[in-house]
Formats: C-alpha cells, structure tokens, sequence
C-alpha cells in the first residue's frame, strides 16, 4: 500500500538523495510513520521542525483537530497544509501558491507558529465533539486561479 511506497521513497533518498547532498551542514532525518496523525501515543510530531499535511480531503472538524495539537509546536516552526490552510490563529501563512497536482490544482500553504509551545495541549478523544474553529487572521488569503488558454 501507500506506506510501503513511503518507505521505498525514503529508502530511495537515504542512499541516492543524501549522497547528492553531501556538502550540506547537517544531516536531515526523516521518518514515515504508519498511524493515526492525531494520536499523539503513536508518535508525538509537535517537536518537529516541519510538518507536512497533505490536507485537500480533511473536514472542518479533523482541521480543527490538527489545529489544537499544533497548538503544542514550539515558536518559528513551520505547518506545510494543501487546499485548506491550518484554522489557527497561532499560525502566521508565510506563503501560499497554487501547483497542479495530480488530480488537479491544490493550494499550498506554508505558515509559521508565531506564539510559544502550549505544552497543555492534550489529545483529543474520538468521543469529543467538534472542536471549534478557531478562525486565522481576518485577511483570508485570496488565491487567484489561473486560466489555460486553448493551444
């Protein structure tokens, strides 16, 4: 399945990606996890640097979900999220552009944590309701579509 590929992807990148990047400063660590993103038991991503989300089919609630565990990541790390940004006031959008994908167009977001880790944060159980949308800044990002012209 799509984990298996994952792991083929990495494995792809620790011997010929890394070989190619060999003048770098610093070692890059990566790690594919197959598990529930928002079980914090099967791996506790709030102390990453980075954290991508492939976000495009996500519903309000499982955003809002996501949003309060970000709530935990320390200041100046980065929220990548596709077709719908991180409902987060916590979050400054550094930058947001539209690429064609494979099923079609999907913005990317990239935000930034401008407030210092929550370390109260917890897990939220399946058992609890909707959490509520915290709403971003008040100057939504406009995404312009851009329109192909007939060859």
């Amino acid at each position: 399945g799509l984990y298996s590929v994952s792991l083929d992807a990495l494995n792809s990148y620790n011997t010929k990606g890394k070989a190619k990047l060999a003048s770098r400063e610093h070692d890059t660590h990566v790690q594919m996890i197959h598990g529930d993103f928002l079980k914090l038991r099967t791996k506790d991503w709030r102390d990453a640097d980075v954290v991508f989300m492939n976000s495009t089919c996500f519903d309000e609630t499982l955003m809002g979900k996501v949003a309060h565990l970000a709530a935990g990541m320390k200041k100046g790390s980065f929220f990548i999220t596709m077709t719908k940004r991180l409902p987060s006031s916590e979050f400054e959008i550094l930058e947001y552009e539209m690429y064609r994908m494979s099923w079609g167009e999907a913005t990317v977001f990239v935000s930034q944590k401008t407030t210092e880790c929550n370390e109260d944060v917890e897990e939220v159980s399946d058992d609890e309701e909707k959490l509520p949308i915290e709403d971003g800044p008040d100057d939504e990002p406009e995404v312009e579509e851009e329109n192909e012209e007939d060859d």
